[in-house]
């Protein structure tokens, strides 16, 4: 998920929360605002975010990005980024947003659980490290900040929503993504593909492992061959590490 400079910029201005600092916040069918943050809204989607919604909905991964993604080539890096598809022309909304709240729950997005946080990572300066910082959303139309809701600090929030697996893999996303922009690599055309093979495509990224023995060239353990083939987080997983090593 790379941060555009402009959302970067947003972001620095806004207050962030100190470790311990608590907020009041709960979203549920009754609020006024239902489905008001799930119209015409920039969601980026982590191959993560992919993998569980795929597995939600029952399709395979090149289905799943027709029907609900929209794909960018960002300029900088040369690499594929991918956003929710909004429906509809004068108010576009969220296609899993539905009269009783979101039809994807257990499986939404990662920036919809963080919500109505901001979530930034910043480098420290052994670059090999990132600090984790929070501010709070306050947008003028959710009427989620009242008085009687529970009360979190950021990181019970995390725990509440359930976002430490989804961390634990958009962090070694966005790891990729700012060694890519930091060392100035731009993907060719064919590299490109091969990369959005390996995090978006992970149904078909498994045949590719098999026909170019990728897990004996990698050196993965041989007791973690039959786990990679057959488990997709697995494999995004080994996705990653074997595009660390292309760097």
């Amino acid at each position: 998920m790379l941060v555009r400079k402009q959302v970067r910029d947003r972001m620095s201005q806004m207050r962030r929360l100190a470790p311990n600092e608590t907020f009041c916040f709960r979203c549920h069918p009754e609020v006024p605002c239902l489905n008001a943050c799930c119209g015409d809204s920039n969601v980026p989607l982590t191959p993560y975010d992919v993998v569980r919604l795929r597995s939600r909905l029952g399709r395979g991964s090149d289905s799943f990005l027709e029907r609900y993604a929209v794909i960018e080539t960002s300029d900088e890096l040369g690499v594929r980024m991918v956003h929710l598809a909004m429906e509809g022309q004068d108010h576009p909304l969220c296609p899993f947003a539905t009269a009783q709240g979101c039809a994807v729950y257990q499986d939404r997005p990662s920036a919809c659980r963080t919500f109505p946080l901001g979530r930034s990572l910043r480098a420290l300066p052994d670059g090999k490290s990132a600090a984790e910082e929070y501010v709070l959303l306050d947008p003028p139309f959710c009427r989620g900040f009242v008085a009687g809701s529970p009360e979190f600090t950021a990181t019970a929030y995390v725990e509440d929503q359930g976002l430490e697996i989804y961390h634990r893999f958009n962090n070694r996303y966005m790891g990729l993504l700012v060694q890519w922009q930091t060392r100035g690599l731009r993907a060719a055309a064919q590299t490109s593909d091969q990369i959005f093979t390996a995090l978006y495509r992970v149904d078909a990224f498994a045949e590719v492992i098999e026909k170019q023995d990728l897990l004996t060239q990698s050196g993965a353990p041989a007791r973690l061959y039959d786990k990679i083939l057959s488990d997709e987080p697995q494999r995004l997983w080994f996705a990653f590490k074997l595009l660390e090593q292309m760097l």
